[in-house]
């Protein structure tokens, strides 16, 4: 078992223990039993081992930005004879032509360019550097995403604020997964964490306690405008990051493929939205299609149930779905009207670039 899930159970084992301590006669406790102290000891001396392992794989990032620099994070995770690979984000690369990488002792080296989606699409960057014979260097593991949980224990390795906080580390949970982000950078479906981020550790590891890379640290969004300080943080999966870099090594670059339609989920709709759209109390999964370019979509489009026989639930279904194909490619669009009486039809579909 995961030693994450001992943390859910730190409050019956608080109340089992205070039972005993007061009456042994309440409860049979077998003497192994881990007090809470015990447990958070644990878990910290984990995530210290873990630190000294993985610092080796996370480097800090600069780029020229007018008379300073921009400040960020990244990690090893590829290498051929000539170069080594850095993950970062994009908006951290503010000048192409001036990049630097820091290791973790120190070493400051020159870094060039090797492929980045844009800001407002993935912002995932990979940048590269010579290999020099004389240094070893600690490749990260990109993880299963898809299999961490929600209240996992995390942590992330960075450089926030100032370059002096370089190699600096937090810890926390995912809060969420497969939340919907609309920021000033991309839609994207990323993981919520209560992880304490800030400028600087973008583009840097999230690791879980087996020491695996299952995100990248990227942005900290406000949803309420009314409340400044109210920020979540939010990471891109790194089954997602996996499909982006698989890309720029197999293509040189990556498109996000879309359809050319904006849409809201239909789980999320309030009762009052779904009266404004008039949608039938008997849909209650897909996408609805609040508007589209009629000049690439053909027939109007109410709700979409799925894609190439795929059941679309939610929007992270639909995402999934698309990265499957290329702009150009047809896709066949389960869809039905939004008063729920017609019966299902099928519609084609070419996939489009973002942008």
């Amino acid at each position: 078992m995961k030693k994450f899930t001992k943390i859910i159970i730190i409050g019956l084992l608080t109340i089992t223990l205070s039972a005993c301590n007061e009456n042994k006669t309440v409860c049979d406790c077998p003497d192994d039993v881990p007090n809470k102290d015990q447990i958070v000891l644990e878990i910290s001396n984990q995530i210290t081992e873990l630190y000294e392992q993985k610092i080796d794989e996370t480097v800090t990032v600069t780029s020229k930005n007018g008379d300073g620099y921009s400040l960020g994070s990244g990690f090893i995770f590829h290498s051929d004879n000539e170069f080594v690979y850095i993950l970062t984000n994009s908006h951290v690369i503010t000048d192409e032509e001036n990049i630097e990488v820091l290791f973790s002792d120190q070493i400051r080296v020159s870094a060039e360019m090797f492929n980045k989606s844009p800001e407002n699409e993935e912002d995932i960057a990979v940048i590269k550097t010579k290999i020099d014979p004389k240094y070893t260097y600690k490749k990260a593991t990109l993880g299963d995403s898809d299999e961490s949980k929600v209240g996992e224990l995390v942590f992330a390795i960075g450089s926030p604020l100032v370059i002096e906080f370089r190699g600096t580390v937090s810890s926390g949970i995912i809060a969420g997964k497969n939340i919907r982000v609309t920021d000033r950078y991309f839609d994207r479906y990323m993981t919520m964490i209560d992880v304490s981020i800030n400028p600087g550790n973008s583009g840097g590891p999230l690791y879980n306690l087996q020491g695996e890379v299952i995100g990248m640290n990227t942005l900290k969004s406000n949803p309420d405008p009314n409340n400044p300080n109210n920020y979540l943080n939010f990471a891109i999966p790194s089954n997602h990051i996996k499909l982006v870099i698989k890309s720029f090594f197999d293509m040189q670059s990556y498109t996000q493929p879309k359809l050319p339609i904006t849409y809201v989920e239909i789980p999320e709709l309030t009762l009052q939205q779904r009266i404004n759209y008039n949608i039938s109390d008997d849909i209650t999964s897909g996408l609805f299609v609040v508007s589209y370019d009629s000049s690439k979509i053909g027939s109007p489009i109410d709700v979409i149930t799925k894609i190439n026989g795929v059941e679309i639930i939610r929007g992270i279904d639909y995402i999934n779905e698309l990265n499957k194909h290329q702009p150009g490619e047809g896709v066949d669009l389960t869809v039905m009207n939004r008063d729920g009486l017609s019966a299902p039809r099928i519609q084609r579909v070419t996939v489009v670039a973002n942008g």
